[in-house]
């Protein structure tokens, strides 16, 4: 399940990439989309663990 997530973050990542080089002002917000991605990536990692860790 978390290889699937990670597949399909990948994949958005790979989109905002993409749609920065069109333009110069999208690589900010590219970039902003990729920090949040990871954060939130993260943060789930370590609620499930969490989770796991109380069951």
């Amino acid at each position: 399940m978390a290889t699937a997530a990670k597949r399909t973050m990948s994949d958005t990542l790979r989109s905002a990439q993409e749609i920065a080089l069109l333009s110069g002002n999208n690589q900010a917000q590219a970039k902003a989309t990729e920090t949040w991605f990871t954060a939130t990536a993260e943060c789930q990692r370590e609620m499930i663990g969490f989770v796991s860790m109380r069951l």
